[in-house]
Formats: structure tokens, sequence, C-alpha cells
């Protein structure tokens, strides 16, 4: 069983920080009405800080389960084409973003290029969702 990762109030402080600007930058380039602000911003912060429940979990920081497209692909399912499905996604996406920028952890899988391989694909398809790509369209054409 992996060992629990030590609490770190900084490493949240940061990932809710660029969690924000995400969201800022989102609000601004998906033109959000004013009136849902404060939800995007609520669910934006949600994303940011939303893969390190497997910290909670006991599961190993930056597991896979969490640290990919899994988690927001399951909101995305639940509620597509929502302002929790794009304010969830800015969030978590900023999260595994500032992930690779802030260390040589890239979140390993089974070697580093493995890691780095399924983190960046991650950020490519959540990118394309939240810019109005459907993985599910074939399925329900």
């Amino acid at each position: 069983m992996p060992k629990p990762a030590k609490f770190s109030l900084a490493r949240y402080i940061y990932h809710e920080g660029i969690a924000a600007l995400f969201a800022v930058l989102a609000i601004i380039f998906f033109d959000v009405p004013a009136n849902v602000i404060p939800a995007f911003m609520l669910f934006a912060l949600a994303g940011g800080i939303a893969p390190n429940i497997d910290e909670w979990m006991g599961i190993g920081h930056r597991n896979p389960l969490l640290h990919s497209f899994l988690l927001p692909f399951l909101v995305w399912l639940i509620t597509p084409r929502s302002i929790v499905f794009t304010a969830f996604t800015v969030g978590y996406l900023a999260h595994l973003v500032s992930d690779t920028a802030k260390s040589k952890q890239y979140w390993v899988i089974i070697d580093n290029r493995v890691g780095v391989a399924l983190l960046w694909a991650s950020i490519v398809l959540l990118g394309g969702m939240l810019l109005g790509w459907n993985p599910m369209a074939a399925y329900f054409s």
C-alpha cells in the first residue's frame, strides 16, 4: 500500500491559485455570463483540488486514477455541456498543467515516458472537450 503523501498547505494554495487564474481566463475566453461567474469559480476551484483526493484516499499521490482525464470524463458523462463540467475541467486542467510545470515528479505510472504521455493525452483530451469536441459523438449520432 502506498505511503500517504505529507500534507502541504502550500501545495493546495498553489493549485487553487493556478485554478483561479485558469478560471478567470476561461471566463473571458468562454464569455461566461456575470450571474454564473460565482458558480464557475466554485466548480473551477473544486476541479483544481480534486486530483489531490488521492492523498486523502491513501492510494498514493499523483495516482493515475485521479491525475488523468478519468474524473472530468465522469463529470462530463453526467453533465455534458454544462457549467459544472466546463468549470470543473478548467480547474482540473490547471492542476494537471501545474503538476507538469512545477517539479520533476511527472506523475509516474510505469516510467516517466508512460506517465508524461498519459498526462499530456489527458490534457489534450480535456482541452478538446472544453472546446466542443465530443468524444462520444460517434456512439450517439
